[in-house]
């Protein structure tokens, strides 16, 4: 049960969030994008040591839409040893002629948690398909002192509007 504290902060949030300019709705000419989505894929290790991003193995992938074109992709590569990624990205939407979008590659940067907190830079691109699915190919290069650990991921994730 939430206490008087957490409803009160709840609230003021609320009303904080209410205030704000709709700066995520789009104009009828924009594509419209709202897909967050969750997954699962597949890392391969192309280079490092350091985590299982350089080594490969299973997958939990995610996008969160902030805005338009600008999302939080975040990534759990589960292995020897296991690392999650997480990284801010600008997203640039290829469109076919009725306005839907084909492709958003993107590129990005944010951190690297493999028993450290090391910069990563993630480029990519994703592909809908369809309504309720978006396949998603990475390329994530994690920095560390001794070792760049540098992985491909490809997955593919369930979509839901967040925002």
């Amino acid at each position: 049960m939430m206490s008087v504290r957490g409803i009160s902060l709840f609230l003021a949030a609320t009303s904080l969030l209410g205030g704000l300019p709709a700066i995520a709705q789009t104009s009828d000419d924009e594509p419209k994008d709202k897909r967050s989505y969750i997954g699962v894929g597949g890392n391969l290790g192309l280079s490092g040591e350091e985590s299982a991003l350089g080594e490969g193995g299973f997958t939990i992938v995610s996008r969160t839409r902030i805005i338009n074109y600008l999302s939080l992709r975040n990534s759990t590569v589960f292995g020897d040893e296991s690392a999650s990624l997480f990284a801010l990205t600008g997203e640039i939407p290829l469109t076919n002629s009725s306005g839907d979008i084909t492709a958003m590659p993107f590129l990005g940067a944010g951190v690297w948690l493999h028993g450290e907190v090391d910069p990563l830079l993630s480029a990519g691109v994703d592909v809908p398909l369809g309504r309720d699915f978006t396949l998603t190919n990475r390329v994530n290069i994690g920095f560390d002192s001794d070792d760049t650990d540098i992985g491909l991921l490809i997955g593919v994730g369930y979509n839901f509007d967040l925002f």
